[in-house]
């Protein structure tokens, strides 16, 4: 029923989605960063298909580095929900939190936490770093937009010429493949999936034979070659950033904290008070914070290179046999040299036959002068 309402909005009304949903104004009662306050300017808008308005804070052109651990030193955000009657379109009562590294486009209904409304959520997050050996070790990608790349693998020159994924990931390829399948399909991109760019010269499904064509289109990409044919086409990416998320949580506000939000300005203005349960129901308090400031590293490298190859054969060569490397080139520099001398002494040999056969045919003619002409 969700989705369907969500399709039909999507459907009708995606121009008009931003002022249909909440705004950072209306939300952001109090923001925080290691300390000093933050402004809702330093939030980068962008929409999502489930989730509506989204804001993104420390984004790529506005990196912010973390200086030390703990609460105190991360992102502390103080958010409305809205009034209990603003809750409409939606099954719960919270916010969405994604935590990606800002070179990535992330995947909110696949990799958020939900963070409740009533509570202080205290979110502790660690930093793995990720870098694969490629080719010819692993098929991971480092780079889809070389030129190798896209003229071995039609979906990488698909990506880049339709859409704007920023680094590559699995994740997003895998997606924008099935789009590609859903734009050959039904002649229109479903908003579910990465959306192509606008000079793209796609369209978005909107009409009823276009919806009533999207249905069943996931079954019946899953049930072709498509799905297998698309994994095959989109490896993993070689380089990648995790982070892995230690979370808990706490009753909020207290009592004695509404007391003071009711004289807070920016509280008044974004949440209608009627009474402290109602109140429990319509705001929250996230703390993002690194646990510490270590970060795990996990890298490949080859269990052998060539040098280490060569030297290893070598090595056995001495050890069972006798021999060095360098013993086999002197061994074959001498059966090079006994066949150079031997093809020199076979050629010699000719041409001192041919020189007796010449001396003595000559002598053969001077007998045979000396007859016909006695003295």
């Amino acid at each position: 029923m969700i989705d369907h309402i969500k399709s039909e909005l999507h459907r009708k009304y995606y121009s008009e989605l931003y002022n249909m949903g909440f705004w950072l104004s209306q939300m952001l009662i109090s923001c925080r960063f290691q300390g000093n306050p933050c402004q809702e300017t330093d939030f980068e808008y962008f929409h999502d298909y489930n989730y509506g308005n989204c804001f993104r804070f420390n984004n790529a052109s506005n990196i912010r580095e973390v200086k030390n651990s703990g609460w105190r030193n991360g992102l502390r955000l103080e958010l409305s929900t809205g009034d209990l009657d603003q809750q409409f379109f939606s099954i719960k009562s919270g916010m969405r939190i994604v935590v990606h590294n800002q070179s990535i486009v992330p995947f909110i209904d696949e990799e958020g936490i939900d963070v409740s409304a009533g509570f202080q959520t205290n979110i502790a997050i660690k930093k793995t770093i990720i870098n694969r050996l490629s080719s010819p070790y692993s098929d991971c990608v480092e780079d889809y937009s070389t030129e190798q790349n896209l003229e071995k693998n039609e979906m990488f020159k698909y990506l880049k010429d339709f859409f704007y994924m920023g680094n590559y990931t699995q994740k997003y390829c895998l997606k924008a493949c099935l789009q590609k399948f859903i734009i050959a399909s039904c002649g229109c991109y479903d908003f579910k999936f990465p959306t192509p760019v606008s000079s793209s010269g796609f369209i978005p499904c909107v009409t009823d034979g276009e919806m009533e064509c999207l249905e069943n289109i996931e079954t019946s990409f899953h049930s072709g070659t498509e799905a297998s044919d698309c994994n095959k086409n989109c490896s993993l990416e070689c380089n990648q950033v995790l982070y892995e998320t230690a979370i808990s949580s706490a009753k909020y506000p207290s009592s004695w904290y509404t007391d003071l939000l009711k004289n807070y300005s920016s509280y008044s203005d974004k949440v209608n008070y009627t009474g402290y349960s109602e109140l429990q129901q319509t705001i929250l308090m996230i703390n993002i914070n690194f646990d510490d400031m270590m970060y795990t590293f996990i890298s490949q490298s080859p269990v052998m290179t060539v040098e280490e190859l060569i030297a290893y054969i070598g090595g056995n060569f001495g050890l069972f046999i006798g021999t060095s490397l360098l013993t086999m080139v002197e061994f074959a520099e001498l059966v090079l040299n006994l066949i150079s001398k031997a093809a020199m002494t076979i050629k010699c040999g000719k041409k001192s036959e041919n020189k007796v056969e010449e001396m003595a045919k000559n002598q053969s003619l001077k007998v045979e002068a000396s007859a016909e002409n006695p003295s």
